[in-house]
């Protein structure tokens, strides 16, 4: 007898947040009147809330899955990297580049040992506001080309965070110019999205003189984002995965990533890793 369920699976470009992270204000108004020789006939309030979202980290309570598993080891080559955050709207909660409803605000890079070996990625860390590579104001400043500096937005709370250390991914600019390592606007569109599934549910309608018709109806079960890697892992070496933060990485009217250029081939660029996992590819028989 088959038990099969006959779920309903959707791929959403994105799922927008009913709001962003920011500071909003609230001004609530009361007016009265026919009252003779009242003075002051309007009331004003207002309050000010702050909307806040992961920015510095994820946890890992948020991560649904990842592909291949960490510390995993197997034939992955022909795999590329993903991974699955349980908050559908997460990918979208900031800007990427300022105004830009659409673009998400995550990367999720992949790099191996090979890499780290030439001098092309390290790992590293940094600290929030002083003499470290975060540094926030408000309104932020626009991406630079000429440091290696991350311009973030100041929040509401941030001056807590200061001198808080951040984990960091440094990547090489000009290894990443010259092979396309870092995706454009409209790559990054295609490589973050929306796993929606839907459970049926049958439905019995009753009808005159006894009839009965049969009606399914299929509810949202669960919604999960998910961020797939541009690059295939290398076969016989150790893989890092790691979600970067693009927030305010793209200039106004750019579709691709600013990079740090102040200084020849070992210039790197700084990107906040929000979470990450390490795995391993079998070498080629």
């Amino acid at each position: 007898m088959s038990n099969t369920t006959n779920e309903k699976v959707s791929f959403l470009s994105d799922h927008q947040p009913a709001l962003k992270s920011d500071d909003y204000t609230i001004t609530v108004e009361q007016q009265r009147e026919n009252i003779p020789g009242d003075a002051s006939p309007t009331f004003t309030a207002s309050k000010t809330i702050f909307v806040g979202g992961e920015r510095f980290t994820i946890p890992k309570a948020k991560v649904y899955s990842c592909f291949p598993p960490p510390a995993s080891l197997g034939d992955h080559s022909n795999d590329l990297p993903h991974i699955m955050l349980t908050r559908s709207t997460l990918p979208w909660e900031r800007f990427a580049q300022t105004g830009n409803l659409t673009r998400p605000w995550m990367f999720l890079f992949v790099f191996d040992d090979d890499d780290i070996k030439a001098g092309n990625v390290k790992i590293s860390t940094t600290t929030i506001g002083g003499t470290g590579a975060i540094q926030l104001a408000d309104p932020a400043e626009p991406p630079t080309s000429t440091s290696d500096t991350i311009n973030l937005k100041k929040e509401t709370g941030d001056t807590a965070l200061a001198g808080t250390k951040v984990n960091t991914v440094e990547i090489n600019s000009g290894w990443a110019n010259t092979n396309k390592i870092l995706p454009d606007n409209k790559d990054l569109a295609l490589m973050t999205g929306v796993r929606q599934n839907e459970f049926p549910i049958p439905i019995i309608n009753m009808g005159p003189f006894g009839s009965e018709s049969n009606q399914t109806v299929y509810v949202d079960s669960s919604e999960l984002a998910m961020c797939v890697a541009n690059r295939l892992p290398t076969p016989g070496v150790k893989s890092y995965a790691h979600l970067l933060s693009l927030e305010n990485r793209f200039g106004a009217d750019e579709d691709t990533i600013t990079l740090n250029q102040d200084s020849g081939t070992g210039t790197y660029t700084s990107f906040i890793s929000l979470t990450d996992w390490s795995f391993t590819c079998v070498a080629d028989s």
